[in-house]
């Protein structure tokens, strides 16, 4: 017999964010520990569905891989990319600017990996269209993207990606 209270600590560090599939049948976590869980609600278990690692050979073939950047980059925010009702695409922002779209319909890939702000991204939340995403952050700056037109420069440019609208707000965007 069950009392009805549960207790999970599937991070090793604290929880970004939490987001519901459309149909409520899976939460998906993010934490500053460089993972995302997708919690099955039917079943009562998490099961890690992207980790962040390093560069080393070790982790080469990994959804993650190269994604880690060491103690300063982490995972602060995730938006479900409704678009697909499953739950397995979502977007990421991180601690060094960053934002990534990670599909896990098939074998699981990065489809957009891109650098937009030289400081922390603190929140990523994507327009019904599926193709306008809003980012906010240190940068005191609320951007609006369009997905499918930021423009992948080279690694060894200093530039950043202009976005297609910006606000300043003075001070750090929480969500």
């Amino acid at each position: 017999s069950t009392d009805g209270v549960h207790l999970f600590k599937p991070h090793s560090g604290a929880i970004s964010s939490l987001a519901w599939n459309a149909v409520g049948t899976s939460l998906l976590s993010s934490s500053y520990d460089g993972t995302v869980r997708l919690f099955d609600a039917n079943k009562g278990v998490f099961e890690e569905i992207f980790a962040s690692y390093s560069d080393d050979k070790q982790y080469k073939g990994k959804i993650g891989y190269g994604t880690d950047h060491g103690w300063n980059s982490w995972i602060q925010s995730m938006e479900l990319d409704h678009r697909y009702e499953s739950g397995k695409c979502f977007f990421l922002s991180t601690s060094e600017g960053g934002v990534m779209h990670i599909d896990l319909r098939t074998k699981g890939v990065v489809t957009f990996d891109q650098e937009l702000s030289e400081k922390k991204i603190n929140t990523v939340s994507l327009h019904c269209d599926g193709n306008i995403m809003a980012t906010g952050g240190l940068s005191g700056l609320v951007q609006l993207w369009d997905v499918r037109k930021v423009v992948k420069l080279s690694n060894n440019s200093s530039k950043l990606p202009k976005p297609l609208a910006w606000q300043s707000a003075g001070r750090s965007i929480n969500s």
